[in-house]
């Protein structure tokens, strides 16, 4: 273990859902979408992201306010 001691409880918590789960991620996965849909919750869609070559142009880079050059 070590001297974190919330890092120590996440740990712990992570092996007991793991293992709950029959020890496969797979099967940890299943379980908690199954949670998710039992759950009544709606689930939010996120709208997709600038493409990175956009953010990339309109960068600032090293304090330089100038645009990036193509």
């Amino acid at each position: 273990m070590t001297t974190d001691t919330i890092l120590d409880e996440l740990h712990e918590t992570r092996r007991r859902m793991l293992a709950a789960a029959g020890g496969t991620l797979e099967g940890l996965v299943a379980g908690l979408q199954k949670r998710q849909r039992e759950s009544g919750r709606t689930i939010l869609k996120t709208r997709p992201t600038e493409d990175c070559t956009e953010v990339a142009d309109s960068a600032v880079v090293d304090g330089d306010s100038s645009p990036a050059s193509p």
